[in-house]
């Protein structure tokens, strides 16, 4: 069972207090994909997250509910963010209309059609020159939300640590 309360999914863009950021749920399969993944593990007897160094104040409790085995279950939830509120607007524009095209058979073939018209030059036929590829980069952040005092852990109790990583760099394909 999950550790904590679980990350409630917020469909709208919401402002990020910590990463000071606008943020949408990813849409992508990245949050099914860890999902199914930690049913497998869990389903396999494997562990979903080692274990933790004894003492370690930033790891969950095990379950050991599984014939003694112990089980993390961390949980997971993907966004994309942008930085100012005029590409927040222009992101749930953009978003609202291919939601719209993708759910219908005559707007999916209009987006596989008119890709550089509909992603706004981002995407095309052609793909990108290399001279995009070297002025591409990526920076992804990964929050970590816990306690402080694994034995306090609580479905209901709030989490009172956190920890923030961030990762960057060159065009990654």
């Amino acid at each position: 069972p999950p550790v904590g309360p679980r990350p409630r999914a917020r469909p709208g863009p919401f402002f990020h207090p910590r990463l000071q950021k606008w943020a949408f749920l990813f849409p992508g399969a990245d949050a099914a994909v860890v999902r199914a993944t930690q049913r497998a593990l869990a389903a396999s007897g494997a562990n979903a997250v080692s274990d933790a160094a004894p003492g370690d104040a930033t790891a969950a409790p095990p379950n050991t509910a599984s014939g003694g085995a112990a089980q993390l279950s961390p949980q997971f939830a993907a966004y994309v963010c942008v930085n100012t509120t005029s590409a927040m607007v222009v992101m749930a524009i953009f978003g609202t209309l291919f939601n719209f095209l993708a759910r219908r058979d005559w707007g999916r073939k209009l987006l596989l059609a008119h890709p550089k018209l509909f992603s706004w030059g981002a995407f095309s036929r052609k793909g990108p020159s290399k001279q995009m590829l070297d002025g591409t980069s990526f920076c992804s952040w990964f929050e970590g939300c816990g306690y402080s005092n694994p034995e306090e852990a609580s479905p209901t109790k709030p989490f009172d640590k956190f920890v923030t990583c961030t990762v960057s760099g060159p065009e990654p394909g």
